[in-house]
């Protein structure tokens, strides 16, 4: 956009190169809710 400076716009996230990615941990589901997940 012009008149704008791209420091306002833009953002950076400040990860490590060296830090191990971790995974989300995953819900926990009811047997029902599972049962109906799986038949659609």
């Amino acid at each position: 956009m012009p008149g704008i400076d791209e420091s306002v716009i833009t953002h950076k996230l400040s990860i490590s190169p060296t830090v191990k990615p971790v995974s989300q941990r995953k819900r926990k589901i009811s047997e029902e809710r599972r049962e109906a997940i799986t038949e659609e």
